[in-house]
């Protein structure tokens, strides 16, 4: 995982942001993300969990090539909030 511009922009707000690509349907990843030594340990107990996945309905055409439009439309079809600012 990167530090994007949006991930920078919340740390410099005062959020404390970690990072870590994990299969959360292996036990053994999930596990020790939340073990007293894993990547969370530093942290206030967790609270709550962001799991935002997108499915391609076309997958069939590129990505780059998909409309802002499209892209609130998959994102909301989820109940996920889309902002753009």
């Amino acid at each position: 995982a990167e530090r994007t511009p949006a991930i920078c922009d919340l740390e410099r707000a005062g959020a404390n942001v970690v990072l870590r690509a994990v299969d959360v349907t292996d036990a053994g990843q999930v596990a020790e993300l939340f073990s007293p030594s894993g990547a969370l340990a530093h942290l206030p107990p967790l609270r709550g969990v962001v799991h935002a996945a997108g499915v391609l309905a076309d997958a069939g055409s590129a990505v780059a090539a998909s409309t802002m439009e499209r892209a609130k439309a998959l994102m909301s079809a989820g109940g996920l909030f889309f902002s753009t600012g």
